[in-house]
């Protein structure tokens, strides 16, 4: 005779069902809910969350779990551009009902971005960006000042009519002055 494993019973809305079936019917990893449940967790709050976006996945949903992937998560491939470098997430925001009360929906198009990108995850330090607006933010984008305005060497090449590679080489690796570099045809010596 086989030895039926320990059931967990739990009563949600004045039913009482094995966690597993309410696992199976909110489609939640059992083991996880029930760790959850170990530290003290009610069941309501595990599998029907009040935000209504874990079973839906939405974009913003998604946003705020890679996030806090990025950070927290070592097996994350970008863990060591944020979570390594001691990036995190603000407390109010492991929740991700006080994260959507605070940035809002993810507009189409958008993604977050951290206006400090050496500082965390916090509702004074984030907003929703265009991919161009986020890419300008990283740390290792390029600022140039010429002809009295500072542009990053992207928005340089594009304004100038120059591919951005050749751009970098005439500064980098030829030596030329900005003036000389910035030009898109004729005598460079």
């Amino acid at each position: 005779m086989t030895k039926k494993p320990y059931q967990h019973f739990y009563n949600l809305n004045g039913v009482r069902k094995p966690v597993i079936d309410w696992c199976k019917q909110y489609n939640r990893d059992y083991s996880a809910v029930l760790k959850r449940i170990k530290k003290g967790h009610p069941l309501e709050e595990i599998i029907k969350p009040r935000h209504g976006h874990s079973g839906r996945r939405t974009k913003t949903y998604a946003v705020w779990i890679s996030m806090r992937q990025r950070c927290y998560k070592k097996s994350n491939t970008s863990y060591k551009w944020y979570g390594a470098r001691g990036i995190k997430v603000c407390e109010r925001w492991k929740r991700f009902e006080n994260f959507l009360q605070d940035m809002g929906e993810c507009p189409a198009g958008r993604q977050i971005d951290r206006i400090d990108s050496n500082g965390n995850y916090e509702p004074s330090n984030c907003r929703w960006a265009t991919p161009s607006e986020n890419t300008l933010n990283r740390r290792n984008t390029r600022w140039i000042t010429f002809e009295g305005r500072m542009q990053s060497l992207t928005q340089w090449a594009k304004e100038k009519g120059i591919a951005m590679r050749t751009l970098k080489a005439r500064i980098d690796y030829l030596g030329y002055d900005l003036k000389t570099a910035m030009r898109k045809r004729g005598k460079f010596t």
